[in-house]
């Protein structure tokens, strides 16, 4: 056996095979035997995890190949506890059973321990401190039904949602004014167009409101792309007047020069292709501001959203069907071409939000994948994503963050609460020292609330009540 696996080890695993302990890694092992890369962020004990699609026996090893020697005996358990470092390049080498799946998956021992027989993140790792935030409850935002899908965003301390109920196309959008309280804005956004599946909102830098959405198409008729901008009266049309086969997600970024971006899918013979065009902020005239990038595969996939960042350079976030697994990709710009921006590909990314941290010359990209809220930076110096997960289980599926007085928040459903934690000295500490930040509401999203703090907005659990808790120091 062991001269078995020293010569397993002269086949080199796939470029792609590499496992983190953000990016989970399947594979089919066809022959039975192999090697896949294995990388981590950060120096730690981990428990690496296997999963067969077979009760056949299965053997492995782990290999330093930057020390250049074995670090474990031959291994049959499941779940396996290994101390790994961040500055080594380490490979699984197995030997198994023919045509079977695998799956291997790390979780990170400082953010986790062990529940009964099995191993799950819990939140009970978050930390406490005596560093405390005074909250005050805005007033409500009632709706007259059921809610579809909001959006929040703010401009200095004016407060701003935009969403749409169930069984109406309607997008209206309400604001509160301190000391005022909420009204609607106009009747509707989209005026007489129906069959909407998405919409977005922002906000720019003198306080412009603009919309985009995209609708339906049927037999008789293309889908649309539609955008929108409200002039303090009424939403005037600024639409580019596109009428193709568009996919049904998209996404608007605001820069510093108050250039509108829109990022949308189209499909065009079976392949689909992301487009990213800008506009001046006025007028219809939109310019493609890169030619089309050719997803990786179908990437009209059921996501939530693509992410889209404007500031210090153009990126877009999305995810992508190939080999029936879904995966995901961060391409930005680079002299006028997209190129992979390398942070670990992930499975369906959900929640996607990015967003430049001027402060500390970084990127910071967040999302849900497998139920697990993923938080990563990218200092612009190093060119090097880092995992600063908070690695817990969520039973929900949304979340949001929030820069405020360079603490990082964190937003995330949980078994029908809301927690709140923040990011501090590399670690991760419950608001307030409350596990629970609210009770019975879901769907968090965080907003800048001028010089005052920050807005944490849920919705209730009936789903037809808006809640505001303004967190400042």
């Amino acid at each position: 056996m062991l001269f078995l696996f020293t010569k397993l080890f002269s086949i080199q695993a796939q470029v792609n095979q590499i496992l983190t302990e953000i990016s989970p890694l399947s594979i089919l092992s066809k022959n039975g035997k192999g090697s896949v890369y294995l990388k981590v962020s950060k120096s730690s004990d981990y428990i690496l995890t296997l999963d067969k699609s077979s009760n056949s026996d299965f053997v492995f090893k782990i290999y330093d190949i930057s020390n250049k020697k074995y670090i474990t005996d031959k291994i049959k358990s499941k779940d396996f506890k290994i101390r790994l470092d961040q500055n080594s390049l380490y490979a699984i080498i197995y030997v198994g059973s023919k045509n079977e799946n695998i799956k291997f998956s790390l979780t990170d021992l400082d953010f986790s321990i062990l529940s009964g027989d099995f191993l799950k993140a819990k939140t009970s790792k978050i930390e406490k401190e005596d560093s405390f935030f005074t909250l005050k409850d805005l007033p409500v935002l009632n709706l007259t039904s059921k809610l579809k899908k909001y959006v929040l965003r703010i401009y200095k301390s004016n407060i701003y949602i935009a969403y749409q109920l169930e069984n109406s196309d309607d997008i209206k959008v309400a604001e509160f004014i301190e000391d005022v309280g909420w009204f609607n804005l106009d009747s509707s956004v989209n005026g007489n167009i129906i069959n909407i599946v998405n919409f977005d909102f922002s906000i720019n830098s003198k306080g412009n409101l603009y919309i985009a959405f995209v609708t339906k198409s049927g037999s008789d008729f293309a889908s649309e792309l539609v955008v929108k901008k409200f002039n303090s009266r009424k939403w005037i049309d600024i639409s580019p007047g596109y009428i193709e086969n568009f996919g049904s997600l998209l996404n608007m970024s605001i820069d510093l020069k108050d250039r509108l971006y829109l990022t949308y899918l189209r499909e065009i013979e079976g392949e689909y292709k992301i487009n990213l065009i800008s506009n001046m902020g006025y007028g219809n005239i939109w310019t493609d501001v890169i030619h089309s990038y050719l997803s990786k595969g179908n990437s009209n996939v059921n996501s939530s959203n693509i992410g889209l960042i404007s500031e210090p350079f153009l990126g877009i976030f999305y995810n992508y069907k190939s080999n029936n697994e879904i995966k995901s990709e961060f391409i930005v710009n680079k002299e006028n071409a997209w190129v992979n921006a390398n942070i670990p590909s992930v499975y369906m990314a959900n929640f996607i939000k990015g967003f430049f941290d001027s402060n500390f010359n970084q990127i910071i990209m967040s999302f849900v994948s497998e139920n697990r809220p993923i938080v990563s930076i990218c200092p612009l110096k190093s060119n090097r994503w880092i995992n600063i997960s908070p690695n817990v289980k969520m039973e929900g599926s949304s979340i949001d963050i929030g820069l405020y007085k360079n603490n990082l928040f964190l937003a995330f459903e949980d078994n029908n609460d809301v927690r709140l934690i923040y990011f501090k000295n590399k670690n991760w500490y419950f608001l307030n020292k409350l596990e629970h930040f609210k009770g019975n509401v879901t769907s968090p999203q965080i907003g800048i609330y001028g010089n005052q703090g920050l807005v944490v907005s849920t919705l209730s659990s009936n789903s037809n009540e808006l809640f505001f808790t303004l967190v400042c120091r």
